[in-house]
């Protein structure tokens, strides 16, 4: 809500995206734990870093790992990863879930969207 009203501060600032990741790894283990899932993390060697606000960049992190975790059947597997793509720092969140619907991908980043649930 913040952030469609326009009232969200964002503090820039050099983050490093395993930080991020093992912060959200943190937020969300005990729903994957729950689930039996088998989590896998391939972070950078070389560390990544980006100019961006920490604590958003780890709720963006715990965000798509909760998803992960609910969308994927019990004893599922969640691989976390950044990389390198070009010039482009990748945070790349994958499991053994149905996916989303290819209809519903046009509008995942619009606010309050949600797929039916079975």
């Amino acid at each position: 809500g913040r952030i469609t009203r326009g009232t969200i501060d964002v503090d820039c600032e050099p983050t490093d995206m395993a930080a991020v990741v093992r912060e959200a790894v943190e937020q969300t283990w005990l729903l994957i734990e729950a689930r039996r899932h088998t989590l896998e993390m391939r972070l950078a060697p070389e560390g990544l870093w980006v100019l961006g606000d920490h604590v958003c960049l780890v709720q963006v992190a715990a965000n798509l790992r909760s998803n992960a975790a609910k969308y994927t059947p019990n004893g599922g597997r969640i691989e976390v990863s950044t990389l390198h793509e070009g010039r482009d720092v990748v945070l790349r969140v994958t499991d053994t879930g149905n996916g989303i619907e290819a209809d519903l991908l046009a509008h995942v980043f619009e606010p309050f969207t949600q797929a039916a649930r079975s």
